[in-house]
């Protein structure tokens, strides 16, 4: 831990955890101790900085949160979280950093697949079919449209295989559960009033690390769509997307609101953010960068400070 901050300037510390073996998703990859996941939690703050982990799993959600870990990237696949471990995970004062978009790219219908039949994951599906074509064309570059479709086209028969004979159908099946309990769980912190942050898994394809707007769009279709409530707001997704997001990196006191002393990176929008969730993350009217007018799309004049 040290040595990470000290010889290469760590600002942030990321642990990962997953018993699955990414090749073959089987549980037989070594994690670590508890005492020894408590010891990179403990040295994190007693160095000032954040920390947050890679789970999918119960037993990792709770792991980290017993270590008091930061914040939680990503969503439990293998269950329904307790009430329990919310009020454990609001206790520690962490951060749920879910990605629900996560199971845009990697929860699909496959033949005999007990998730298959739930219904998260059917209007995930129905979602994904409807919106794809388009978020291709604005967040890709013209020579991987082509290969983004396909992805997806592939993908929805159920059978996967990369190069056209590399199975991926093993992967898929592990990943289908994530839309079905990772959609369960964001419902449950959330109504729970857990601290929560918006990001993505971006070198997952088809996302990019500019999708919030798709992020927020998932939220939506979770917790609105999938319950029929109207529990999210523009309020949350502005939240989410600005003062949580810095405070969960630790750069609360840079980034995340408007006051004086704060670096001025401001996004001019069309529309009401506090009324409308889908305008946080669109394309913007204009953007300032530490105070500099960078974008302008709607004629904007900024004067100069004397």
């Amino acid at each position: 831990m040290d040595r990470a901050i000290d010889e290469r300037g760590a600002e942030v510390i990321k642990i990962g955890e997953q018993k699955e073996n990414m090749t073959n998703f089987k549980p037989t990859s070594t994690i670590m101790t508890q005492i020894q996941l408590n010891a990179i939690a403990d040295q994190a703050r007693k160095r000032g900085l954040p920390s947050t982990i890679h789970q999918v799993s119960i037993a990792s959600f709770r792991r980290a949160v017993e270590a008091g870990v930061s914040s939680l990237a990503h969503l439990p696949r293998d269950g329904v979280l307790s009430q329990q471990d919310v009020e454990a995970f609001i206790s520690k004062g962490c951060f749920s950093d879910p990605t629900v978009s996560v199971p845009y790219d990697v929860s699909f219908k496959i033949p005999e697949d007990p998730a298959g039949d739930d219904p998260d994951l059917a209007l995930l599906t129905e979602f994904r079919n409807r919106v794809h074509s388009a978020w291709v064309k604005e967040y890709w570059i013209p020579e991987f449209q082509a290969g983004a479709q396909k992805h997806l086209d592939k993908a929805n028969t159920g059978k996967m295989k990369i190069f056209g004979f590399l199975p991926m159908t093993t992967m898929f099946k592990y990943y289908s559960p994530a839309a079905a309990y990772g959609a369960r769980n964001i419902r449950l912190l959330f109504k729970n009033g857990v601290k929560i942050t918006t990001s993505n898994d971006g070198g997952v394809p088809p996302c990019t690390p500019a999708m919030m707007q798709h992020e927020i769009d998932l939220f939506d279709l979770f917790l609105n769509k999938a319950t029929g409530e109207n529990l999210f707001h523009g309020a949350d997704a502005l939240k989410m997307a600005t003062i949580n997001s810095a405070a969960c990196l630790g750069l609360e006191k840079q980034l995340g609101s408007i006051e004086a002393g704060k670096t001025a990176d401001l996004a001019i929008v069309d529309g009401d953010p506090f009324t409308d969730p889908h305008i946080v993350g669109s394309r913007v009217a204009a953007l300032f960068k530490e105070g500099r007018l960078v974008i302008n799309n709607c004629g904007l004049k900024a004067e100069q400070a004397v």
